[in-house]
């Protein structure tokens, strides 16, 4: 699996934030766009696996109890981008 660049998060985030709400918009929740949301969701957790994380289980569960939060999202992706 290709690692991603730290680099390239913030134009991941807004191309799939543009994604998610063109199809929101087009037509209503679909199955794409629930895909897109969710994956949007859990980019902390993908990226603390895809750098293989020390507290990668931590991130995973302040991201999937606290990322609805956005403050709960923000600091899972912080956590997930800064050096262990």
């Amino acid at each position: 699996m290709k690692k991603i660049k730290p680099e390239s998060l913030p134009t991941m985030f807004i191309i799939g934030l543009i994604v998610a709400m063109i199809m929101v918009g087009a037509g209503g929740l679909n199955i794409v766009s629930i895909i897109a949301l969710i994956v949007l969701y859990l980019l902390p957790t993908i990226i603390a696996f895809n750098k293989n994380k020390k507290q990668k289980l931590g991130i995973c569960i302040l991201n999937i109890f606290l990322g609805w939060t956005f403050l709960g999202w923000l600091a899972s992706l912080v956590w997930s981008i800064c050096k262990d």
